[in-house]
């Protein structure tokens, strides 16, 4: 590796801080812009975006976004609302007190190898690495059903890929780089990504190829609710055959972030690299460093040191709001055929101060849906207007929720009437999180009905 690709890496930041008075001026008219629209407060802008969290690190929010998009105020703006929208829409500010079910996490975690090193970088940066060389093969099993699953599909297991991403991003970017910028005395909010593709083959390369849609939508989300947070990202013992999957995966990636990343060869290409921003002893063994802990999930070991911190903090966060992941948001999507000029509906009784909530997916083309309340004693009440959804209009699962005030009936109503020829396919999941009594309540296919009119 070059001198120069070294003192690149050496030289990579650790925060998102304005250079001179012009750019922080920039910034916070990016701020000013979006209060004056009125859709967001500052105080809830804190709260959903700030990273480290807190009113103090406000500026350099700004500038990550202001950056992303190339110094143009009014893009910047824009691009805030539209990550504030998704946050919303998905309940990112409370997903790390919704984990998902051990049984998923476990599934996932034996096909993607990966983890957090214990110890930040000779910068202060936290350190994400991959094992994509040797879970090549591995990959192929996450479309396999979980232990338990008699059904699991490819909207099953994004779906649950994108919650646990989600999960992981919200803990980097929420919790260590709050411990990194204390630790530091100063602002930390990049990280490094390490990617180690010793033993990627001909086999790995399909099965990668088979979730690369996966993959492709957390870089969207990254790029759109986590933006200028990469300091650097670098593939190791990189193979010749590495070469047509990143065309595509780059292809995907922010051109500025690929200019971030580097791809390696062997051991003599990337320990300088390594050397240079790590002691020995914070470098995996399987990177020729002395660490022995497993920082790494596999098939073997699907429990990682640092991943056992995230996972009770969100139990103990899921038990603190009375969200039990081992029985709401479980088992695979139920499948609903709907013909050609018809309509279908899914229903769940509710109970005053229950909460319901629901994913809705669709396979293909589109479909009409909206959610009703329909009280026991009342008027019904509109949850979501009648709109056209398709299935490429998100990039996850649609998830929504709904906090109910008296007993009846939630129900989804999806649409095909103005369809002449085609039936749609329908994946949902809908389910009770909470009870007024605090305790859980899990939504079994019995509770649902599906009447085709």
């Amino acid at each position: 590796m070059s001198p120069g690709a070294i003192k690149r890496a050496i030289d990579a930041e650790v925060s998102s801080v304005a250079v001179d008075d012009t750019e922080l001026g920039k910034a916070r008219a990016v701020l000013g812009t979006v209060l004056d629209r009125g859709k967001y407060s500052k105080d809830e802008l804190v709260e959903s975006l700030t990273s480290p969290p807190g009113e103090d690190y406000m500026d350099t929010t700004m500038v990550r976004f202001l950056r992303a998009r190339r110094g143009n105020v009014k893009a910047a703006a824009d691009m805030i609302e539209e990550a504030m929208d998704f946050r919303r829409r998905h309940d990112v500010d409370n997903i790390m007190s919704k984990p998902l079910s051990r049984v998923v996490l476990k599934h996932l975690r034996g096909g993607v190898y990966d983890g957090l090193l214990p110890d930040f970088d000779k910068f202060g940066r936290p350190v994400y690495l991959l094992q994509g060389g040797a879970s090549d093969t591995a990959i192929q099993t996450l479309l396999k059903p979980p232990p338990g699953y008699e059904e699991w599909s490819l909207a099953d297991f994004e779906d649950a890929l994108l919650h646990w991403h989600l999960i992981l991003m919200e803990y980097i970017t929420k919790v260590l780089f709050l411990e990194a910028t204390k630790k530091a005395g100063k602002i930390i909010n990049k990280y490094v990504v390490i990617d180690d593709l010793k033993g990627f083959s001909f086999a790995g390369l399909r099965g990668l190829m088979s979730v690369m849609t996966a993959f492709k939508k957390s870089a969207f989300i990254d790029q759109l609710l986590y933006p200028e947070i990469l300091s650097f990202l670098v593939f190791l013992n990189s193979p010749a055959i590495f070469r047509g999957p990143w065309a595509i995966i780059k292809g995907f990636i922010d051109k500025h972030t690929v200019e971030k990343i580097f791809v390696l060869g062997g051991h003599s290409q990337y320990s300088p690299v390594l050397d240079s921003i790590f002691e020995n002893d914070k470098i995996p063994a399987f990177l020729g460093g002395t660490l022995e802990e497993t920082v790494v999930t596999s098939i073997e070991k699907p429990e990682a040191v640092e991943y056992h911190k995230i996972d009770r903090m969100c139990l103990e966060n899921a038990k603190n709001s009375g969200y039990n992941p081992e029985t709401s948001r479980v088992g695979p999507l139920h499948i609903l055929h709907i013909s050609n000029g018809k309509e279908s509906q899914v229903s769940l009784e509710v109970k005053p101060y229950e909460v319901a909530e629901w994913q809705v997916c669709i396979d293909s083309h589109d479909i009409y849906y909206e959610a009703m309340f329909i009280p026991h004693d009342g008027e019904p009440a509109v949850v979501i207007d009648p709109r056209r959804k398709t299935h490429n209009s998100d990039v996850r699962l649609e998830y929504r929720f709904m906090n109910s005030q008296a007993r009846g009936k939630v129900i989804l109503v999806f649409c095909n009437k103005k369809s002449k020829i085609r039936s749609k396919t329908v994946r949902y999941r809908i389910y009770l999180t909470k009870q007024c009594d605090d305790a859980q309540s899990e939504c079994k296919a019995s509770d649902q009905v599906a009447i085709e009119n």
